[in-house]
């Protein structure tokens, strides 16, 4: 019995030691990956996706996004619809939701997959601003560190305002205020419950829940969007019931040229590469053209000039073909 006692404590030493090892292993790669590595936070307020775009002759293409919206003017259920689908223990934690990540752990071993994700608000706005979208585990160390410090730095409320100004709604949108103005013609502080809902599910991935191609697929999403407001005790039983019958009128603002363009080589790019929107957008990948934007910008003024008092409004279709290339170089 007492041999048996002994080769236990020797085992359980054993087992101590190699814990205490493999933490101050962790916390030594920890140090040596993230040591340099520090929050940018002009990025915070600049652009908002890392990759670029070019035309023929290196000219930055670049979408019409220039509305900012403050914290004060968001209504609380646009807020709340955002919390609810993305993030429920946003004002409880600080940057990591350990909770979060303890189930999409389990739930990825089960499935034996790594479907699930466990990314805060705090932590996506970092990816989105700061880091690259590569899967590795240096860049999740780092995003880590970072998110850390951004929570240190600014207030809950203020994050929260800097990634409603920052995520991508697709067609061009980035912003919620661009995306409030592309899709219904308003102010993001004139939004409804519902709006704000559709909005919210939008995001997780923009060209699935495409609002203006993909309505019906935007509108599922935007149910349960409403169902998880409901379920964290957001919205009140008859606030769900109403905004789930509530028709979704899409107002769609006429997009600038450039958005039209830049929202065509989002698209072809991800076709060609295969990969998602929000995966582009948070590459580093340079992209060039055959585009000429100053003919562009021609074409958009010459239609502008000759068609804008029309009162039939007709659709009109421009393209310029470079025939030495076959590269399209306006439309």
């Amino acid at each position: 019995m007492k041999k048996v006692k002994k080769i236990i404590k020797i085992c359980l030493i054993i087992a101590a030691i190699i814990i205490s090892l493999s933490a101050i292993s962790g916390a030594g790669y920890y140090y040596f990956i993230t040591n340099s590595t520090a929050l940018n936070e002009e990025k915070l307020l600049g652009k908002t996706a890392n990759f670029e775009i070019f035309d023929k002759n290196n000219q930055k293409i670049c979408p019409s996004n220039e509305n900012y919206i403050k914290f004060s003017k968001l209504k609380k259920h646009t807020k709340d619809a955002f919390i609810s689908v993305e993030d429920k223990r946003f004002y409880t934690h600080h940057g990591i939701d350990y909770i979060r990540l303890g189930g999409a752990i389990i739930s990825n071993i089960k499935s034996k997959s790594f479907s699930e994700g466990a990314s805060t608000i705090s932590q996506q706005l970092v990816k989105n601003t700061q880091l690259s979208s590569e899967k590795t585990i240096k860049r999740k160390l780092k995003e880590i560190k970072m998110t850390k410090e951004l929570e240190s730095k600014y207030s809950k409320d203020e994050i929260l305002e800097l990634y409603l100004n920052n995520i991508y709604f697709g067609n061009g949108c980035y912003g919620i205020e661009n995306a409030a103005n592309h899709y219904f013609s308003k102010s993001t502080s004139e939004l409804t419950l519902a709006e704000s809902a559709i909005l919210a599910g939008t995001i997780n991935a923009p060209s699935i829940y495409d609002i203006e191609n993909n309505f019906k697929k935007a509108n599922e999403r935007k149910n349960l969007v409403l169902k998880l407001m409901f379920d964290c005790g957001k919205i009140a039983k008859n606030e769900y019931e109403s905004a789930k019958n509530d028709e979704i009128i899409l107002n769609l603002h006429k997009n600038t040229n450039n958005n039209l363009l830049y929202n065509e080589i989002i698209e072809e790019v991800c076709n060609k590469l295969k990969i998602t929107e929000n995966e582009l957008i948070n590459s580093n990948f340079q992209i060039y053209t055959y585009i000429d934007l100053n003919l562009q910008n021609k074409i958009s003024s010459i239609s502008k000039t000759n068609y804008s008092n029309i009162e039939s409004n007709p659709n009109i279709a421009s393209i310029v073909i470079d025939n030495e290339t076959n590269g399209i170089v306006a439309f």
